[in-house]
This record gives C-alpha cells, sequence and structure tokens, in this order.
C-alpha cells in the first residue's frame, strides 16, 4: 500500500510541476499578446488562437458574454464576423460591465479548481502514509512477542530483535513516502497560490481595461 501511494504521489507531484510551469509560460505569453493590442476585446474579435492557459480561459469567457450582450443589443440572431469586430467599438454600461466581471469572477474560480485538481489525494498521502507505517510496526511488534511467547516461552533478544526490526521498516517506508509528498505539496501551493493572484489581478486589469476603453468613446 506504501508502495503505490510513493507511486500515486509522485506522478501527481511531477504531473502538476509540469502543468504549472507549461501555464505560467503560456500566462506571459498572453500576458504580452494581450498588452499589444488598443482594445481589451480586439483578441477575441481577431479570432487569435490562444494557448491554453488560465488568464485565456478568464479572458475567453468575459469575451464571449460580451459578444451575446452586443449581440443582443443589435438584435442579431447569432453571432457573425462583423458582430465581433463591432465587439470592440461596443459601449457597454455599469449593469453589463458587472455581468462581465461575474463571468470573469466565475472562470477564474473554476481554473483555481482545476489547478487544484488531485491535490487532496496529494495531501492524503502525506497524512496517511505515517500512520499507514506506524500500523504496520505496531501490528510487527504485536506478532513478534505473539511468535515469541508461543514458541520460545521466554524473552529471548535474539528471537525477537528480526521481528521488531521488520516491523520497525514499514514506519521508515510511510516517512519515505510522507517527507517528498508534504515538500512537493508546499511547492506546488506555493505556485497554484502565485497563479491564482496573476488571474485575480488579470481580471481586474481586464475590467479597468474595460472600463476606460468605455470612456473614451
Amino acid at each position: 500500500v506504501l508502495i503505490a501511494m510513493s507511486i500515486v504521489a509522485w506522478s501527481i507531484m511531477i504531473s502538476k510541476w509540469m502543468e504549472l510551469k507549461k501555464s505560467l509560460r503560456r500566462t506571459r505569453d498572453f500576458q504580452a499578446s494581450y498588452a499589444r493590442q488598443d482594445h481589451p476585446f480586439a483578441l477575441f474579435a481577431s479570432r487569435t488562437r490562444l494557448a491554453v492557459s488560465p488568464l485565456a480561459a478568464i479572458y475567453t469567457a468575459a469575451a464571449r458574454e460580451a459578444a451575446f450582450i452586443a449581440r443582443d443589443a443589435a438584435g442579431l440572431p447569432a453571432l457573425t464576423a462583423e458582430s465581433l469586430a463591432d465587439l470592440t467599438r461596443f459601449r457597454f454600461s455599469a449593469a453589463q460591465l458587472d455581468i462581465l466581471r461575474r463571468s470573469a469572477d466565475r472562470a477564474c474560480s473554476e481554473q483555481a479548481l482545476t489547478l487544484e485538481s488531485q491535490m487532496p489525494i496529494l495531501a492524503i498521502s502525506i497524512s496517511a502514509a505515517p500512520f499507514l507505517g506506524l500500523l504496520g510496526t505496531v501490528w510487527g511488534v504485536l506478532d513478534a512477542f505473539v511468535n515469541m511467547a508461543t514458541h520460545l516461552g521466554g524473552a529471548l533478544l535474539s528471537a525477537v530483535a528480526p521481528g521488531i526490526s521488520g516491523a520497525l521498516l514499514t514506519t521508515v517506508v510511510g516517512l519515505l513516502v510522507a517527507l517528498p509528498s508534504a515538500i512537493g505539496y508546499n511547492l506546488i501551493v506555493t505556485d497554484i497560490k502565485q497563479m491564482c493572484v496573476h488571474m485575480d489581478s488579470f481580471s481586474d486589469e481586464l475590467m479597468a481595461d474595460l472600463q476606460s476603453a468605455c470612456s473614451r468613446r
């Protein structure tokens, strides 16, 4: 059980670390592309293909909601290339901006949940592995004393020592599973918190840029 738990823990840590590094790299690329635009929704209106990243997901969710608002205001049955182009010239009201903010916040929460997926399994490994090791040790020591009393009838150190040393091995294995998992968990949680800060900051930046763009028109 402890070996299987170790394999699962290391798989989660490696996959999460690679996922977060990729997300951070794509987030920086998206921020650079977004900063070059003269309107907050210019990337969406130009139908630019965006790499999968948390910030791109937040941006796309807000832009789609904005496109539906602009489409309904124009009385169009569906989104078209012309309606997407008009999106950069549409002036949103305060109520509509509040809807867009809610959409961005909802997407931000969904991305945070995605980043935190599988982390509870890693937390279980941290807390359960030492107790499983301790359980194996207590069970092994108990079995060693029972066998000694049954077959030998005396407290010979040479008879009980091998059983006790073997039983202590499970505690060592449990600690070897829990310690790397605890270190990896804390490092990954720190990266997730940094990404969440990036998402919250971008959500605020997007709404501020949109309000500024609407006030200029």
